[in-house]
């Protein structure tokens, strides 16, 4: 691969840099002004249709902060609904990362903002009982890196004891 000043870039090489020397992707040619926002356009936007719906009017966007200011400014009556009254984080303020979530599981309402997590929620937890326990409460869980944590947070036990 060539820049448009003739210089050779490494095939393997995500972008490279044009005369004007802002960063350009090699499929589609937009320009940014750094070659991390070139890869994440190269990620999640050439070429690909957009993976974040709104859920009050199912517009889509290809960039989770797209969406968050659609939803800020076009349904503002409806984020001041869910701050009053949907989640803590909501009523601190903030709308939940569920709501924004691009990845709905197909056998319940659960929402991820990642293929990975939704892929883990089908394949250990959705429809399954809890298999993490712990002995001393009745807090359970489906990973053991949770249960460890909880050991540590609520009952102060650290390593063999948690066990």
């Amino acid at each position: 691969m060539r820049n448009v000043n003739g210089e050779f870039f490494p095939g393997n090489l995500e972008y490279y840099v044009n005369g004007d020397y802002l960063y350009c992707c090699p499929v589609c040619h937009k320009k940014y002004r750094g070659k991390g926002a070139v890869i994440r356009h190269r990620r999640y936007e050439c070429n690909k249709d957009p993976t974040f719906e709104c859920r009050v009017c199912q517009k889509k966007f290809k960039q989770r902060s797209n969406l968050y200011t659609h939803v800020t400014v076009v349904h503002k009556e409806t984020v001041e609904k869910l701050r009053r009254g949907w989640s803590r984080s909501a009523k601190s303020g903030r709308l939940t990362r569920a709501f924004f979530a691009a990845y709905q599981c197909e056998r319940c309402p659960k929402r991820y903002t990642k293929p990975s997590s939704l892929n883990f929620h089908r394949k250990y937890e959705c429809g399954k009982e809890k298999t993490f326990k712990c002995y001393r409460c009745l807090y359970s869980t489906y990973r053991a890196a949770d249960l460890r944590r909880h050991f540590v947070g609520k009952h102060r036990i650290v390593g063999d004891e948690s066990r």
